[in-house]
């Protein structure tokens, strides 16, 4: 009996009012079978790692600068090469056109020597970072085997001949200084350009 009646009040309501098309009741079974089944894995291991320690087997463009300091003379290359500095030797001398065996210093020229060889002449090198320091001694002869040790103070800056030449090289070589003849057996690049001495 109160079935018969739920029924039929529904059945009495205002023929306007309905359930929207749009509603879900609910009971409305989801069919869409939509199955991606995207399985895009980017697996591009790229392993490419830039070992290139690049390094110039030549030095073109630099400069030696020199300080002159109170108790020592420091030399660094600047130059925006990529280069084995430790590979570059060098000497000086003040021997020269003008100057008289008695009073000129060979021992350092990297080249003959003092006295025709008697002493051996002394080739200095820079450090891997392009420096070297030399401090000034009053001591001749052998002592100067020391590595480090010079006989040249800032008088006599402006008559040193500078050689310099990679040694694994010696064709990439350069002279700067007033007296390039003196090593022009084993350079003749000469360009004063390329030392600063402060």
């Amino acid at each position: 009996m109160k079935r018969f009646l739920l029924l039929g009040l529904l059945w009495g309501c205002d023929d306007n009012i309905r359930v929207s098309d749009e509603v879900n009741l609910g009971n409305e079974a989801d069919t869409d079978t939509d199955t991606d089944t995207d399985t895009d894995t980017d697996t591009d291991t790229d392993t490419d790692t830039d070992t290139d320690t690049d390094t110039d087997t030549e030095i073109d463009d630099f400069t030696v600068v020199v300080n002159w300091g109170a108790t020592s003379a420091t030399l660094f290359i600047e130059t925006e090469d990529t280069f084995d500095f430790g590979d570059i030797r060098y000497g000086m001398t003040d021997a020269g056109e003008g100057i008289s065996d008695e009073i000129d210093w060979r021992g350092e020229d990297c080249l003959v020597g003092e006295n025709g060889g008697t002493i051996k002449a002394i080739c200095k090198n820079f450090n891997d970072d392009g420096r070297d320091t030399q401090e000034y001694t009053d001591i001749q002869n052998n002592v100067l085997q020391e590595n480090g040790l010079t006989l040249f103070k800032p008088a006599d800056a402006e008559q040193l001949t500078w050689y310099f030449f990679v040694n694994s090289d010696p064709s990439q070589c350069w002279v700067a200084g007033p007296y390039p003849e003196y090593y022009a057996d084993v350079c003749t690049n000469a360009d004063a350009s390329f030392i600063d001495q402060q």
